[in-house]
Parts: structure tokens; C-alpha cells; sequence
């Protein structure tokens, strides 16, 4: 982190500021996104134009006797580049599934006595694993169990803790969560084979 006062350049344009333009920080913050929170700087910049940036978009005006933030700069840069990824890949799931789930009528997680349908959940995860997994991600890390929540919160909002904890304690233990998860790694993978094909998807056979 770089401390307040530090003299910084964009290195790529963003909102009203240019590539190029040079500034200073003055402040941090945290913008909640997709269950993350966002690190930003708070800076001004050249025309006094104040704004918040992400780490990715500014460097120090000056690396020279500076390694040890350099090396800073590099670490946070990559992480979020690795956070970023997941957003992507999390968001790509949800524009794919969301043509199927509208032709299912009873599209429910959970019925009126408070039965969980573990298949639904199961089939949610598998298509995600799988494609995490194309993507050189892992769903079993932080980031990927917290774009996990998100998928879930956009199917079925003000769930996704609940059914994550759902998940967690049956994935691979229960043969309904399993067989849905082999089902839906399967799906994904001929998806992709069938370049974007929605008839590869079975997570109606869920509902």
C-alpha cells in the first residue's frame, strides 16, 4: 500500500483522467463488488481532479530507490488481475444459465416446508467448477468460494450463505449433490465444444 502523499502517474486513462497524468493520493477506501471489496486510492490528479483508482491504474511517478514499493505495486497489480478474472468468468456463468433458468416455471431453490433442493445447488456448483477449472482457476480457493456466493446470490437472492453451507457440508458426501455435479462439469465442457450450444445445459432436469 502506498502511503498518503505518495506522487503518482496514470498509467492508462480511467473516468476523467488520461494516461499520463500525474497526481498524488490522498486517501484509501473499500467499494463493495460482486462480494469483494474493492481497495481503491482516493487521488488527485493534474486540473484538480479528484477520483478513486484502482491499484492497476497508477504507479509512482517515480520507481527510482523504490523497489520495495515497486515489488508492492507488482503484487497488488497481480492479484487483482486474479480477482478480476474470477468477476469475469462468475459473470459469464450467470449470462449463461439465465436462458435456462427463464424456462424453468418453478425455478425455487427451496418449497414451502423449507426443502432444500440440493440437486439445484449441486448442478450450480459443478458448472461452475468446471469452469473455473477451464480457465486456470480453482473454486476452492478464496476467491473462487466468494464468486461462488455471488452465483448463488444472483439465482437466489438473500440465500447464498445458507446454500453455500448446504454445499459444503454435501458435496461429494451426498450422491444427489454428486451425480448433479458430474452432470453439470459434463454440461459445461460440451458447451464449450459446442461453441455456446444452450441445449448442452440440463440444470432444467433440476427443478
Amino acid at each position: 500500500m502506498f502511503p498518503i502523499g505518495t506522487k503518482i502517474i496514470a498509467i492508462q486513462s480511467f473516468g476523467p483522467v488520461r494516461e499520463g497524468t500525474t497526481g498524488i493520493i490522498t486517501g484509501t477506501t473499500e467499494i463493495p463488488f460482486f462480494f469483494w471489496s474493492r481497495f481503491m486510492y482516493l487521488c488527485t490528479f493534474s486540473g484538480d481532479v479528484n477520483v478513486a483508482a484502482r491499484p492497476k491504474e497508477i504507479k509512482l511517478l517515480s520507481v527510482a530507490n523504490k523497489s520495495g514499493n515497486l515489488k508492492e505495486e507488482q503484487k497488488q497489480n497481480s492479484s487483482l488481475a486474479t480477482e478480476d478474472k474470477y468477476v469475469q468468468v462468475a459473470t459469464t456463468i450467470c449470462s449463461i444459465l439465465t436462458l435456462p433458468a427463464s424456462f424453468i416455471s418453478n425455478f425455487v431453490f427451496e418449497d414451502a416446508q423449507g426443502a432444500i433442493n440440493r440437486r439445484a445447488l449441486g448442478y450450480l456448483y459443478g458448472f461452475t467448477a468446471r469452469a473455473f477449472t477451464i480457465a486456470g482457476l480453482d473454486i476452492k480457493s478464496t476467491d473462487g468460494w466468494r464468486a461462488l456466493l455471488g452465483i448463488i446470490e444472483f439465482f437466489a437472492p438473500n440465500k447464498s450463505t445458507k446454500y453455500c453451507k448446504v454445499l459444503g457440508e454435501t458435496i461429494y458426501r451426498d450422491a444427489v449433490v454428486t451425480e448433479a455435479i458430474m452432470c453439470a462439469e459434463d454440461d459445461y465442457a460440451d458447451y464449450c465444444k459446442r461453441n455456446g450450444a444452450i441445449t448442452a445445459i440440463r440444470w432444467k432436469d433440476c427443478f
